[in-house]
């Protein structure tokens, strides 16, 4: 024989597996909201970082600060947001929390935390003893809980302590040491509509709501000890959508929300009218399921909607329609689960979502990082997820280079991506799916460096004419692979190639000058792998390479060279070089394998920097600098902004919304407005550095 409760472990799982499949509208966003969050990243803390089970049921934070996470058949979890504390029913131990089940949680005004449990009564956290205090049903004692079986709980404005049960509605009796029950009374139509009370909410002028699963809503006066019902009536398209109720949230305007298993109630306590919201599997701006289960307000006034089967739902009131967050099988950054329980904001505003695949948070606010990345099935996403470079169009859309993806061309107004491939078929596409560098020329035409060459790309036309390497003829370029490029003085084009050295590229003529190591000549090019590229202010040209510095000057062709020296503090301490930067002083910055340096012209020395300074990772991939005169440093190990002034770091990692803390070489880019953008390996973000 089944007990009572695998039965009602069994309800749930049908239900689960009943939701119908919804449509995904992950990070959709309505005109009309601004306000509302455009982008939501869930972190995920699962079983695989110390949880006691992944089916989550409940989350509050307590007065010190930890989190406190109930669980189906694994007891409750405490986080002090590194490691877990893990709290189970100990069989004999009357200490240990009542059962295994972890079903709701409420903290009152003594910091008393109150779990309610689905089988095994209410229990009350001791924090001295660090143990619990528990209140079970005894079918000898008419004074006990009316069951073990309970679903809410909640401490009033007068410390009164009232415990929604399976078998009716309790009032504890602190004197008497007992609980007072208000049960469903079939000849009394002032009793309790039903004897499941699935929540409890206090409103104003000393009345109670009262939800019922089956009974639907009660509206409750302790002081005449009566119930005024309100029931679904398939009569009356105005009155309760549906007498199974979950939850129910009373709003800072005193509105009472209701979710039900026909949908979303708004219920006006003033006028008693209800407005209903429903599930429209044609409408995508409707609730995302029919089965509420969690309500919540935040902070900052948005009403959140977790539903079984339909993830969540945020409500926007200027359209009354609601944007979906879903589970997402290409998004690593979706809900975990679209069966979500319990909705919560901590003190920090971090609005956390338990599921039945782990706890899920998002930090309630836009991130600082807005993060792009390409999305598997989406074709308006970034073509992939490796960024190499960054440029400008006129009209402010921006293009991008990638890695295996070819050109995209963002558009920022609508968040679209617009692919450029390699075409085998077509002469005039895309050279290579590869694009490690972008610049514009003045008449408007984009100079790509990819891995098969030079391609001329013209906006207007969408044609692409290629300068590729032909061994048999000298006048052209000297290498397959183009890792930079970089406009000169007198219509040159200077291009920096993997194994084949410096080419400079007559825009005129069409034709090529080669620039490689000569052996015995110190002038000449340091190595033949070249990697980055940059014209300064006074038209010399530095180039990095994988064996060191070279400075050209375009009017002698002759080269100074800066090799690596670790054992000179004032020399460099790495010759393999990653990026070239000058900032708005006319200061050369590099950054190579083993850290950032500062070039010091009047001494002809270098002023290094590496993690020891405060740099996040030694691996310095790209730099550029805010309108504050900011540095900003893409590493292997997240992104740094560094003071020059004062020679000061501050880091940023993942936990801050990087699309990884891995970035690509010289792929930063800052916008007119003062907007930063910076590529790496799992897409690109951007930023206001204020």
């Amino acid at each position: 024989m089944l007990t009572k409760k695998r039965i009602l472990i069994t309800v749930f799982l049908l239900l689960l597996i009943g939701s119908g499949n919804l449509l995904h509208a992950q990070g959709a966003m309505l005109d009309s909201t601004p306000a509302l969050p455009k982008d939501i990243r869930f972190k995920h803390i699962t079983v695989e970082d110390g949880l006691s089970h992944n089916n989550v049921t409940a989350v509050i934070q307590d007065s010190q600060g930890f989190l406190w996470i109930g669980t189906i058949s694994a007891g409750l979890n405490k986080y002090d947001g590194v490691k877990f504390t893990n709290y189970v029913n100990v069989e004999d131990d009357p200490a240990s929390i009542a059962d295994n089940d972890a079903w709701r949680f409420y903290q009152d005004k003594k910091d008393n935390l109150w779990i309610t449990t689905w089988g095994g009564g209410l229990s009350r956290f001791d924090r001295a003893s660090d143990s619990f205090v528990n209140y079970t049903h005894d079918d000898r004692d008419e004074g006990s809980l009316s069951s073990d079986w309970v679903w809410s709980v909640l401490v009033d404005g007068d410390d009164v302590l009232w415990v929604g049960t399976d078998a009716g509605l309790d009032r504890y009796d602190a004197e008497q040491n007992a609980f007072v029950h208000y049960r469903n009374d079939p000849n009394d139509p002032t009793s309790l509509s039903h004897n499941k009370a699935s929540m409890i909410r206090e409103g104003a002028n000393g009345v109670f709501w009262v939800s019922t699963y089956g009974g639907g809503l009660n509206k409750f006066d302790p002081k005449e000890n009566t119930f005024i019902r309100f029931r679904h009536d398939e009569e009356d398209p105005g009155s309760l959508l549906n007498d199974f109720i979950w939850t129910t949230c009373i709003d800072k305007d005193g509105v009472l929300w209701i979710g039900t298993e026909g949908g979303l109630d708004r219920f006006d306590p003033t006028t008693e009218l209800f407005t209903h919201y429903q599930h429209d599997k044609n409408d995508p701006r409707s609730l995302s399921s029919g089965l509420v289960t969690a309500i919540f307000e935040d902070s900052k006034g948005r009403l959140w909607i977790g539903t079984d089967g339909g993830g969540v739902s945020l409500y926007d009131p200027l359209t009354e329609t609601f944007l979906r967050f879903q589970k997402d099988q290409d998004n690593p950054h979706s809900l975990a689960d679209d069966m979500v329980w319990d909705i919560y904001e901590d003190a920090a505003g971090t609005l956390w979502f338990t599921t039945y695949n782990g706890l899920d948070s998002y930090t309630g606010a836009d991130p600082r990082f807005i993060h792009y990345q390409h999305f598997p099935g989406n074709p308006d996403s970034l073509s992939t997820d490796s960024i190499h470079a960054f440029c400008r169009e006129r009209n402010g859309k921006l293009w991008i280079g990638t890695r295996g993806g070819g050109l995209n061309l963002f558009d920022p107004m609508h968040a679209t991506f617009t692919h450029f491939l390699h075409d085998p078929d077509n002469p005039e596409s895309l050279s290579n799916n590869t694009v490690l560098d972008i610049a514009r020329a003045p008449d408007g035409r984009l100079w790509l460096g990819t891995a098969s060459g030079i391609d001329r790309f013209d906006p207007e036309i969408n044609s692409f004419t290629r300068y590729q390497h032909n061994p048999d003829d000298p006048r052209t370029l000297s290498h397959g692979a183009v890792w930079d490029i970089e406009f000169g003085p007198e219509n040159a084009l200077w291009v920096g190639m993997h194994g084949g050295g410096l080419d400079k590229l007559d825009l005129l003529s069409g034709t090529f000058t080669h620039f490689m190591p000569a052996k015995g000549d110190p002038n000449s090019l340091v190595s033949e792998w070249v990697i980055a590229l940059l014209t300064d202010s006074s038209g010399m040209l530095w180039v990095g390479t994988e064996g060191g510095l070279s400075l050209l000057d375009p009017k002698t062709e002759r080269f100074t060279n800066y090799r690596s020296d670790p054992g000179n503090p004032s020399g460099l301490n790495d010759g393999h070089i990653n990026t070239l930067y000058e900032d708005e002083y006319g200061t050369i910055w590099i950054g190579t394998n083993k850290g950032l340096h500062r070039f010091n012209r009047e001494s002809n020395t270098f002023t290094r920097y590496n993690t020891s300074h405060g740099l996040a990772g030694n691996m310095v991939a790209s730099i550029i600098q805010d309108d504050s005169g900011q540095l900003w440093i893409g590493t292997n190990k997240g992104l740094s902004k560094f003071d020059p002034e004062n020679e000061t770091f501050r880091n940023y990692d993942v936990r801050d919304g990087l699309q990884s803390n891995q970035f690509r070489r010289k792929a930063a880019y800052k916008s007119p407005e003062g907007k930063l953008f910076f590529g790496g390996v799992n897409g690109f973000n951007t930023f206001y550095p204020e």
